[in-house]
């Protein structure tokens, strides 16, 4: 099983070594899982971190 999500919302919250600023942005995400027996037995969660750093409009320049 595979799946691709797209996350919209404003950033509000602490992000990894990021202060809230409030604006828009999207984060993308891969998951990928083993079904067994009609059950998912294993997954795993692979975030786009650095597409999330690159953002210009909405996290400012890492120095």
């Amino acid at each position: 099983m595979a799946a691709r999500l797209v996350l919209h919302d404003s950033h509000r919250g602490q992000f990894p070594a990021i202060a809230p600023i409030g604006k828009r942005v999207t984060l993308q995400e891969q998951t990928f899982g083993r079904v067994a027996a009609g059950r998912l037995h294993t997954a795993s969660f692979h975030a786009d971190a650095l597409g999330a750093h690159v953002q210009p409009e909405s996290f400012p320049a890492v120095k």
